[in-house]
């Protein structure tokens, strides 16, 4: 299974928000978004072979074995060097996401409590929050497994017994498919509060 890392910023294009505005990123949302993407499918297959020598250990066997696996091992390891701080980046964008989802579900219950609307157009919200919510948090487990097991390309006394390395492996293909699950929709609606907000 080929593992594909999908681009969390939807676009580097000005989006329309709920309340039909535009939405334009910075300069440094757009800058880091840009680097991300260009990386991405680099750190797939540096991604997928991480995840393979998890899951089949003695993989690591053979490439010591065939100098030509060899050269594409060493260059696989120097690549996930890069992706070791491509995961961090992403950690902190989806630290940063939870905490400014965490402001937004309290601004919604607030606006909700003063208008005194049930229901509607403000339940609605909270919903797509919370959902985004887990979103994240599953993300942030889904990178930080990742990183893991790039640190075992890494550094060679980096090390996990064969049952936790096929999990985390087993771990990343789950997290993995959980994000090709489309979400445009609801990153829009988010972004609309953010401008709705002002975060």
């Amino acid at each position: 299974m080929y593992k594909t890392i999908p681009s969390h910023s939807n676009t580097t294009q000005p989006m329309k928000t709920i309340e039909g505005k535009i939405y334009d990123k910075s300069g440094y949302e757009k800058i880091e978004d840009n680097i991300l993407d260009k990386m991405e499918s680099v750190i797939s297959i540096v991604d997928n072979y991480a995840i393979i020598q998890a899951i089949f250990p003695g993989i690591e066997r053979i490439t010591k074995n065939n100098s030509y696996l060899k050269i594409i091992s060493y260059g696989l390891k120097q690549a996930a060097k890069i992706y070791i701080i491509m995961i961090l980046i992403y950690l902190k964008k989806f630290l940063l996401r939870i905490s400014k989802i965490n402001k937004l579900i309290k601004l919604v219950k607030i606006e909700s409590r003063i208008v005194k609307i049930p229901g509607g157009k403000y339940k609605e919200w909270l919903s797509i929050l919370k959902s985004e919510k887990i979103r994240s948090i599953i993300e942030i487990i889904g990178y930080i497994n990742e990183l893991m097991l790039n640190l075992t390309l890494v550094y060679k006394n980096v090390r996990f017994n064969k049952f936790f390395s096929r999990l985390m492996g087993i771990v990343s293909w789950i997290v993995n498919f959980y994000r090709n699950i489309d979400n445009e929709e609801n990153e829009n609606t988010v972004r609309g509060l953010e401008i709705r907000y002002g975060i």
